[in-house]
């Protein structure tokens, strides 16, 4: 990366910081140091993956954690449709929306458009101001 300075860097997470089995999480997240976050939310599982018993913090919880930790905004959230019925999911979209105040995309049924609408105006502060210039 150092050769060729690229404007953008998508790095992907490994589950929720609170999350017991994959405290890896934290890691990449103080490792990497992002700009902004989108954070990917399963509305439909309830409870950590291989820890029954384990629910799941709320998403509002989860955003909380990561910009506490980050000290950068989370800017959107992005929706994983497993055990959904595709009508279901535009239904979960409002709903975190109107919990979060945070935009929320299926863009694995509904394409990047509206996320990429989303990322755009920071992509463009990115151009103009070194990393590390985005607060809340």
């Amino acid at each position: 990366w150092v050769e060729q300075k690229p404007d953008v860097i998508i790095l992907e997470g490994q589950g929720s910081l609170m999350n017991p089995a994959y405290p890896g999480g934290h890691e990449i997240l103080a490792a990497c140091r992002p700009d902004i976050v989108v954070m990917q939310h399963a509305p439909k599982r309830r409870e950590y993956d291989g820890f029954p018993g384990y629910p799941i913090h709320a998403l509002s919880k989860q955003i909380e954690a990561v910009e506490l930790l980050s000290d950068k905004p989370v800017v959107a959230i992005t929706i994983n449709h497993e055990n959904m019925a595709e009508q279901e999911v535009a239904e979960a979209a409002r709903r975190i929306e109107q919990n979060t105040g945070l935009p929320a995309f299926d863009v694995l049924l509904n394409g990047a458009d509206g996320l990429m609408e989303v990322l755009i105006p920071y992509l463009k502060k990115t151009a103009d101001e070194p990393a590390g210039t985005f607060h809340k």
